[in-house]
């Protein structure tokens, strides 16, 4: 039951509310998002912070894209549609919010106060097309236990294509609570311990938000982001003694790679199902990826031994890349951590794309080199993060970067049973990583594990091209 409950779990930690942070979040989510298929890539964002004292705001964002016939990832929300014609859409959606005081630094005017990050909103939302323009209207309900606040969005944008660029100006409104805006902005009583900073209590009011953004169609895949934004918030915003009381003004840049509709295979005919099973320990502090990846650092760690056992799906998306010997899998993996006594079982779930690069004598055995990119949601942080954070002085975060790289072979070719011919037997490295403290989706994190595993996968169903 862990595994079910992290799984519906996921989107509280979802990334990307750098979107409401820098204007127009629907405006941008929607042109991020890869129709028809999944994808990967990065935002950097820089933007002046509503909190005073602390200046900037730096970030990078990873982003993980899925867009099914129902279902649907855009960067900070995982959704349902409900319905959808021509004109109109309706979707329910569950939004990660990274809104609130930064994780380190923290600036003179916020000392002493209870740290506010982080919420879970529930929404629907409406749009409707007219000609090259969308208006529409959404509703969120946090429901992670954080502000318990609501707000309504308002918002119009249009697109502007100029061959390959797709230009998008977008305004918007949103009337948010007083609770939202009292988590957020409020300066309690009991901590009001600055002349400076007052007691304090927001009320209900409207932000407006201007932005520009763009998309440029670098190739069939590759696509670059970019945008500016403004931020004007409630005068009840602005006239907290925690507050800036000026306009918030950002820029992002980044790029995203989604292989083409027609590339994607989806029905059940032209895409197999590949089910792995790994187990592994935990690799020794000083065996970084990198190391292991190379065989320069394989040992484990005996002195607190922890193991992870895993179980992945997936899906093949796209088959001899490009023409290539390329294989694109994305994947579903639940991986329970094996910590005890030095605490409790945890579970981990992983989303992710995995390439596989067939090796050149793959003709007489089947020789296959991955590697994977993704997210990673785990209840508790393993043990092995826990440990080696703590002896650095440094933070854990539930959410990290997932990587999995491995190597293997063909049973079937090397027995030369033909039944056997699409099972592979390897090794590989599971690895959660928090990209070097760059990200505040995961917790400005340096560090993570590593776990050297034994990999068993096989296929079910017949691809379309052999």
């Amino acid at each position: 039951m862990r595994f079910v409950r992290l799984a519906f779990a996921l989107p509280l930690w979802w990334p990307l509310d750098v979107c409401a942070q820098i204007g127009n979040s629907e405006a941008l989510v929607n042109l991020i998002s890869a129709p028809g298929g999944a994808g990967l890539g990065w935002l950097v964002s820089s933007e002046r912070s509503p909190y005073r004292g602390e200046g900037r705001q730096r970030d990078l964002v990873p982003l993980y894209l899925y867009e099914g016939e129902r279902i649907f990832l855009r960067s900070d929300r995982l959704g349902i549609k409900l319905a959808a014609s021509a004109d109109d859409e309706v979707d329910v959606v569950l939004r990660r919010r990274v809104e609130g005081f930064p994780l380190d630094r923290m600036p003179p005017a916020l000392r002493g106060l209870t740290p506010r990050n982080g919420g879970l909103d529930a929404g629907l939302i409406w749009r409707h097309r007219w000609g090259s323009s969308r208006f529409y209207t959404a509703a969120y309900q946090d429901v992670g236990h954080q502000s318990r606040g609501r707000e309504v969005e308002l918002g119009a944008f249009t697109d502007w294509r100029l061959g390959r660029w797709t230009v998008r100006p977008s305004l918007a409104i949103t009337v948010r609570s007083a609770r939202s805006n009292d988590f957020y902005y409020g300066v309690p009583a009991e901590q009001a311990a600055l002349p400076e900073r007052p007691a304090y209590q927001p009320g209900a009011g409207a932000n407006l938000a201007a932005g520009l953004f763009g998309s440029y169609q670098l190739s069939a895949g590759w696509r670059l982001l970019g945008g500016v934004a403004t931020t004007r918030h409630a005068r009840t915003v602005r006239d907290s003694p925690i507050a800036e009381r000026g306009t918030q003004l950002g820029v992002l840049l980044g790029a995203a790679y989604s292989p083409s509709a027609r590339e994607v295979q989806w029905s059940a005919e032209a895409s197999p199902t590949w089910v792995r099973v790994s187990y592994g320990p935990a690799a020794e502090d000083r065996c970084n990826m990198v190391k292991i990846t190379t065989l320069r650092c394989t040992a484990i760690n005996r002195a607190t031994p922890t193991a992870a056992v895993g179980l992945n799906v997936g899906k093949t998306l796209v088959q001899d890349f490009r023409g290539w010997p390329l294989d694109l899998v994305g994947y579903v993996g639940l991986i329970q951590h094996r910590d005890r006594p030095f605490q409790r079982t945890g579970a981990e779930v992983d989303l992710f794309m995995k390439g596989f690069y067939r090796l050149p004598w793959s003709d007489r055995v089947s020789t296959r080199i991955g590697f994977g990119w993704g997210l990673s949601v785990a209840d508790p942080v393993p043990f092995a993060e826990v440990q080696e954070q703590a002896a650095r002085g440094r933070r854990t975060s539930r959410v990290l970067n997932y990587i999995d790289a491995s190597v293997d072979f063909s049973v079937g070719d090397v027995l030369a049973a033909e039944r056997w011919k699409h099972t592979y037997l390897g090794v590989g490295v599971v690895h959660r990583s928090g990209m070097f403290s760059h990200s505040r989706l995961l917790g400005n994190v340096t560090g993570g594990s590593n776990y050297i595993v034994l990999t068993l996968e096989h296929r079910f169903g017949s691809p379309a091209v052999e």
